[in-house]
């Protein structure tokens, strides 16, 4: 369920003036990485790379978390008020690029269905044949979305409960725990890459520099460092 890591980077500025209201797969925890060239792709970001270091680190592993851990966290965020069960619909696109199907995630049928227009369903891997299908789907509450700040889409629940757990439960109890990693297959042609997030009330106690040694612009020098 958790994994060690003691060193991190961040690609991207860290002036807090300067944050934006762009969605964040991570809300409002702190993107890092271990491949900053890669991520920066994907995420579409540039700036400075920041080396964040704390020895003894430890993250919650959201891929390697079992059917068991993945209940207990949906049915505290809906016991907390914080996500509810509903149906969403995929609507499946074929990638001629990838040459592989991929799907959508809507709140509607009528949403779905217009994504798929003209798509030819044959070969669709969906569980009823057709390009567009009834899923069932953990929703965020507007209180959640609240705390996730920047989240991107209130059907990604199981993802966003599992930021609010990690902050909400785990972390208290947890002292070495700074974050959530998710070990994601290294294949930037195909937007994935492993990456994690640093809780807020964590990156205090990373040390945090730049290639050029010099330290984020909300430390100073005569601050005392983790």
């Amino acid at each position: 369920m958790y994994l060690r890591l003691g060193e991190v980077l961040h690609v991207g500025s860290l002036d807090p003036a300067s944050r934006t209201a762009r969605a964040s797969l991570e809300g409002p925890c702190l993107s890092v990485s271990v491949d900053p060239e890669d991520w920066g792709h994907i995420a579409r970001v540039s700036g400075p790379t920041w080396t964040l270091v704390r020895p003894g680190a430890l993250w919650l592993d959201a891929c390697g978390l079992g059917d068991a851990e993945k209940a207990r966290i949906r049915d505290w965020a809906k016991t907390a008020g914080l996500a509810e069960e509903t149906t969403a619909w995929r609507a499946w696109q074929y990638d001629d690029e990838a040459d592989d199907w991929r799907y959508m995630t809507l709140p509607t049928r009528e949403a779905a269905e217009a994504e798929c227009q003209d798509m030819d369903p044959d070969g669709v891997p969906s569980d009823n044949g057709e390009l567009v299908e009834p899923v069932a789907a953990l929703r965020l509450t507007q209180a959640a979305m609240a705390r996730l700040e920047r989240w991107h889409d209130p059907l990604d629940g199981e993802a966003g409960a599992l930021i609010l757990y990690a902050m909400e439960v785990l972390e208290p109890d947890h002292p070495d725990l700074v974050g959530i990693w998710w070990n994601e297959i290294h294949d930037p042609l195909s937007l994935s890459c492993p990456r994690g997030g640093v809780l807020p009330a964590r990156l205090d106690e990373f040390d945090i520099r730049d290639e050029y040694g010099n330290l984020p612009p909300f430390r100073r020098e005569e601050d005392p460092q983790p």
